[in-house]
C-alpha cells in the first residue's frame, strides 16, 4: 500500500506499507503526476521501512523514468529514501544511479531524523537562493 500526504514543514511524505508492487509504484507515480496543488521546488520522504517488495533492474529502471516523467513540471526535487533493509537500500541506490536529471537530488537514510534534516537543510538552501 502506498499513502502521501503534504505535511505543514512543506515536505510531501509517501508511506510504503506492507507488499507493494511495480504496479503499485505505477499507479502512485500516474496519481502523483495529476496533483497540480505542490510547490516547484519539492521535498519528498520516501518511508520505505515497513514495505516488502520484490523488484528486477528493469523494474527500477522502469519506475525511474516513470518518476522523472511525472516530476518534469518542478524545478527542483529533493528526494530523502527512509530504509531499514539491504534490499530496499539497493533498490534506492540503483534507483538515484538510474535518475539522470540534473534537477533532481537523491539521499538513502537509516533515521527519519536524519533524513528531516537533510531534506530541511535543501529547504534552507533554496529559501537562500531565493534571495539573491
Amino acid at each position: 500500500m502506498i499513502s502521501f500526504s503534504l505535511r505543514d514543514s512543506g515536505i510531501f511524505y509517501v508511506d510504503f506499507s506492507d507488499t507493494v508492487t511495480v504496479e503499485d509504484i505505477k499507479n502512485y507515480l500516474f496519481e502523483f503526476e495529476r496533483l497540480d496543488n505542490l510547490p516547484k521546488n519539492i521535498y519528498l520522504l520516501y518511508d520505505l521501512r515497513e514495505v516488502d517488495m520484490n523488484l528486477e533492474i528493469d523494474d527500477i529502471s522502469f519506475i525511474s523514468k516513470l518518476a522523472e516523467k511525472g516530476t518534469s513540471s518542478y524545478k527542483t526535487i529533493r528526494t530523502a529514501f527512509l530504509v531499514d533493509t539491504p534490499k530496499i537500500t539497493a533498490y534506492s541506490i540503483l534507483f538515484n544511479l538510474d535518475t539522470s536529471s540534473e534537477k533532481v537530488l537523491i539521499n538513502v537514510f537509516s533515521t527519519e531524523e536524519a533524513a528531516l534534516k537533510w531534506l530541511k537543510q535543501q529547504v534552507s538552501y533554496n529559501n537562500y537562493l531565493r534571495e539573491f
